[in-house]
């Protein structure tokens, strides 16, 4: 965070991440710190190290919110998220993957999104195509979307699934100072009991700014 914050002198993550001739992956301190299992796990699946287990040998499940909120805190880099439907793969009892489903979280569309995916610390061959034609089961016609955080992810996965690419966002940020609060809610309406001395007439990046908040920008979706 220190050293890749707005007003820090390294480049943008983004534009590393497009000069970079391969897949270049970033990973901010806290979540080294914080899950340092994940992270090891993302890096050993891009590497192609984790042990593969075959979707078709596993048994899909629906399973419920409390038990994909604790899956997806220990499996997710961005831990679990709401969503309306959970579907996972079990070895008997044991549950190595799972996906959780909603309505589109970011647009007027209303359509469904792949919301959560993330596997028990190994690869599940053909997992997540397998999770997805189990939810459209009964949703003939309707469209599901999904975004890819481009700090870990080129969207290689989705593609093979059957996604098509639409757009690339712009990248989001969140802000720092001890503790971190996302865009959402360092908004400045919400700002009044957040930072000391609020003032009105000063923008949202002037208030967290004189405040001693560090703007930490990713690479987008």
């Amino acid at each position: 965070v220190y050293w890749h914050h707005e007003d820090s002198v390294a480049q943008p993550l983004l534009k590393k991440t497009e000069m970079f001739s391969g897949q270049l992956l970033h990973f901010w301190d806290f979540e080294i710190q914080d899950n340092p299992e994940i992270v090891k796990n993302i890096i050993l699946a891009k590497l192609k190290k984790l042990p593969k287990v075959f979707a078709r040998k596993l048994q899909v499940r629906q399973i419920d919110s409390e038990t994909a909120k604790a899956f997806f805190n220990q499996y997710h880099l961005q831990g679990n998220a709401r969503a309306s439907a959970q579907l996972g793969l079990y070895d008997g009892d044991k549950l190595l993957c799972a996906a959780s489903f909603g309505r589109e979280r970011f647009s007027r569309t209303k359509h469904w999104e792949l919301i959560r995916f993330a596997t028990a610390g190994v690869a599940v061959i053909g997992g997540l195509s397998r999770l997805i034609k189990h939810f459209a089961v009964g949703r003939n016609g309707e469209k599901l979307v999904t975004f890819a955080d481009r700090r870990i992810s080129n969207g290689l996965a989705y593609l093979t699934t059957g996604f098509e690419l639409l757009y690339k966002t712009q990248p989001s940020y969140f802000y720092s100072k001890g503790v971190r609060l996302s865009r959402y809610e360092a908004q400045k309406s919400k700002l009044r009991n957040i930072v000391a001395d609020f003032d009105e007439t000063l923008t949202e990046r002037e208030l967290m700014a004189r405040d001693g908040w560090l703007k930490c920008i990713d690479c987008g979706n």
